[in-house]
């Protein structure tokens, strides 16, 4: 970057020795000349010295000028660039960060959804058993709805055949009670108190008319 600064600086050092050269040619000349012959010489001598130095400085300091100006601008640049790169690593952690949430939660989202599936087929072999247990539970039902009629059909008969027979037992004496014993006849009654049982009963019994 300094290589340009070291070329003008030597330019200015060759030029200097240029007019020092002049300057002691243009003294020898005015030692053997008379000094108001070369007075003239002297003037554009020294105006030319004047030049040249002055456009020398002048773009040495120009030059020097630049020089700072793009160092300060090569130091915004730096200073620029390590804040680009410390937002990018910033943004690289927050990337990071967000890959391994957005990981996250895509596994639980599969997890979620396997437990979904399996709850969708335990739910489908529920709703199975269910079907066949309300089918069994109907069907029991009718099982038990038949089978107490059937019941009632045989109370029915074994009533009507529990009055037939003390019909013929007690009708033989023109009596119109009864009581059962152990599930016999156990006597007949002329009334519905044990007083009118023959024989009587010895404990408390219900006493039954016949009525078929």
């Amino acid at each position: 970057m300094y290589e340009p600064y070291e070329e003008k600086k030597n330019k200015l050092a060759e030029a200097i020795d240029k007019i020092k050269e002049k300057y002691q040619e243009f003294w020898k000349g005015v030692n053997s000349r008379s000094f108001k012959e070369n007075k003239w010489s002297l003037v554009l001598v020294l105006v030319a010295i004047l030049a040249i130095g002055g456009l020398t400085y002048t773009g040495y300091t120009t030059y020097t000028a630049r020089v700072v100006e793009t160092q300060s601008k090569i130091m915004v640049l730096e200073k620029q660039n390590q804040a680009l790169e410390s937002n990018l690593a910033t943004s690289e952690s927050q990337l990071s960060t967000c890959t391994t949430e957005r990981d996250s939660v895509k596994s639980q989202y599969t997890n979620t959804k396997n437990e979904l599936e399996k709850t969708d087929s335990e739910l489908g072999v529920c709703n199975s058993q269910v079907a066949e247990i309300t089918s069994s539970l109907t069907q029991t039902k009718l099982s038990l709805r038949q089978l107490e009629d059937k019941i009632n059909r045989v109370e029915e008969n074994y009533d009507d055949l529990e009055c037939n027979y003390a019909q013929q037992i007690c009708g033989l004496f023109n009596l119109e009670y009864y009581y059962l014993r152990k599930n016999k006849i156990g006597g007949c009654c002329s009334g519905n108190t044990a007083e009118t049982c023959t024989p009587k009963p010895d404990t408390t019994v219900t006493i039954k008319q016949i009525s078929c």
